[in-house]
């Protein structure tokens, strides 16, 4: 069973990215402990480059799981998510 978010935080949105009009993504690699932490961060794409990454760096050191299982046993599962900064999306 893979791992079930039960805590997130959303990424703010950078002030300068905000005021410039800039939308962008960050893929991100991470790994889910056995306890449910989140662990191990990973940028492995951004655009635009730089932009968005300590948004989401910030962000997914607060986030936490419900841990992966295999056979019953929790177990370290390794994640990939991409979010997605759009301006049309903010309050």
């Amino acid at each position: 069973m893979l791992p079930q978010l039960s805590y997130q935080t959303a990424p703010r949105y950078p002030l300068q990215a905000r005021k410039r009009g800039v939308s962008g993504y960050v893929k991100l690699q991470f790994d889910v402990l056995a306890n449910g932490e989140v662990r191990r961060l990973r940028i492995l794409e951004s655009q635009p480059p730089g932009v968005f990454d300590n948004a989401v760096l910030d962000a997914a050191r607060t986030w936490s799981y419900q841990p992966g299982e295999v056979l019953g046993d929790k177990v370290r599962v390794r994640l990939v998510r991409t979010i997605v900064f759009n301006l049309e999306d903010q309050p």
